[in-house]
């Protein structure tokens, strides 16, 4: 009886490093967390934006990781291989970065709320998030909406290794294109899943990642509310129909009405 109590503290205290050795191997993979510091729109700024264009800067997604508690038994092998699972998901899947949704959205209600022009800019992927090389690269606004998926994955319950989570970091920039300053700033970290019934992984996964997809547009909304509050001092608006992140801005219907919502070539 005490040595089966030995082999079982053995065992635990073993599946226990390995979680831990594991979440530094995903630390070292995942994207260096850089600390945001809230700037919020200046009032003096925020009157001054009416007929200014903007436009929406577009990045490649960054690595998604489908973590699951087999492979956190494998350490930098398994964060490894949770990175290329979580690739193949979202291409195979076609599940939409977060980020496009939250700029079109922001964008929506910069136009409402404050007049501003939406431009159809350039349909590239920016090279780097440095402010020079955005302005470069998204000619003829005068503010750039720029939304950046920093984390986006999905990950096990320490205590529940059979049911998972949504996890997504961003951060939002508005950009001023002609002193190339960035005069708004702030960060959504969010997490989503079911409290009372958390999905498995099949779960998440099943009728071509239907509720993954749910939770990570639950997210882009979430996101898009907090970045409207603070720092961009918008009201809040429910139900407020998104563009299309897929096509050029300027290619599609407007989000909204079209006597409220100015959209130019």
């Amino acid at each position: 009886m005490q040595n089966n109590m030995r082999h079982y503290r053995r065992l635990n205290t073993l599946a226990t490093l390995q979680k831990i050795f594991a979440a530094v191997s995903i630390a070292v993979l995942l994207p260096a967390c850089t600390t945001i510091d809230k700037v919020e729109l200046p009032q003096d700024i925020a009157t001054q934006l009416t007929g200014k264009k903007i436009a929406l800067t577009k990045y490649q997604p960054t690595d998604f990781y489908a973590m699951t508690a087999a492979k956190a038994t494998l350490g930098l092998i398994g964060a490894l291989v949770s990175k290329a699972e979580g690739n193949h998901i979202v291409e195979t899947r076609k599940i939409e970065d977060p980020a496009q949704k939250i700029s079109a959205d922001l964008a929506d209600r910069l136009v409402a709320q404050r007049g501003m022009i939406l431009v159809s800019g350039k349909d590239v992927f920016a090279s780097s998030d440095n402010v020079d090389t955005l302005v470069s690269s998204y000619p003829g606004a005068d503010y750039l909406v720029d939304v950046k998926t920093t984390r986006w994955s999905y990950n096990y319950f320490a205590t529940d290794w059979d049911h998972y989570r949504v996890m997504y970091n961003s951060r939002f920039r508005l950009i001023d294109t002609a002193t190339k300053t960035i005069i708004a700033e702030g960060a959504c970290t969010l997490t989503q899943t079911d409290a009372l019934h958390p999905p498995t992984g099949d779960q998440l996964l099943a009728n071509n990642a239907l509720l993954l997809k749910g939770y990570l547009n639950k997210t882009a909304v979430e996101c898009a509310d907090i970045f409207s509050a603070d720092p961009l001092k918008l009201a809040i608006v429910k139900n407020l129909a998104r563009v299309s992140p897929s096509k050029p801005v300027a290619a599609q219907k407007p989000p909204i009405n079209s006597k409220q919502m100015n959209v130019i070539n």
